[in-house]
């Protein structure tokens, strides 16, 4: 089957949203299951990103930015991204407002609110 991302993936390569890829059938079915991607009809293209994160508007930062500092206090946070597999360095964990911009950058925001709230 082939999937289509909703996010931007990071593994061995990047992938950027709206990608549309095949992987291993459990590795789309963990992607599908955790909201990072939706089942695609269709043929696969599979293109290799830089590492560069799309861009988003300042009104949009701060609207997702405001959603996670009120989904959870920093540890549930923590916890949340790390199991999603946002990239974050000790240092990044030692404050709320680094772990929020570091998850944005990743373009990993609706994957991590989707793992805090399937913990309620």
């Amino acid at each position: 089957m082939t999937i289509q991302l909703i996010h931007n993936v990071r593994g061995s390569k990047e992938y950027k949203r709206g990608s549309i890829v095949s992987f291993p059938e459990a590795e789309e079915k963990r992607l599908v299951s955790v909201g990072v991607a939706r089942y695609f009809e269709g043929e696969a293209v599979v293109q290799q990103q830089d590492n560069e994160y799309e861009d988003i508007s300042p009104e949009e930062y701060e609207k997702i930015y405001k959603l996670l500092n009120e989904a959870a206090n920093k540890d549930p946070l923590i916890t949340a991204a790390i199991a999603v597999g946002v990239e974050l360095s000790d240092d990044d964990k030692k404050r709320k407002d680094t772990v929020i911009e570091r998850i944005i950058e990743q373009g990993m925001d609706e994957v991590v609110l989707h793992e805090i709230n399937k913990g309620e």
